[in-house]
């Protein structure tokens, strides 16, 4: 499949666009935190990016929603 163009985490090929998407286990390791602590952001922190159904036994986080989640925390200073 030859990709046309990729902008940020967003690639085209032949009409459909595909994002990066990462794992629980992957945003974990980029986080430091433990699958558990993943889990209580997702449910209980205001502004944590919510993960994508792609199975009915897949989760998956956009890249750039844990992108955008790291600057803004960045910003603020502080962690979660």
């Amino acid at each position: 499949m030859k990709v046309l163009y990729k902008r940020n985490d967003v690639y085209v090929a032949q009409g459909i666009t595909f994002e990066r998407m990462f794992s629980p286990q992957q945003v974990c390791l980029i986080l430091g935190v433990c699958r558990n602590t993943l889990y209580n952001w997702t449910k209980d922190l205001p502004g944590f990016p919510q993960p994508v159904r792609v199975t009915s036994r897949t989760l998956r986080y956009r890249a750039s929603d844990i992108e955008s989640f790291l600057g803004r925390n960045k910003e603020e200073g502080g962690g979660a």
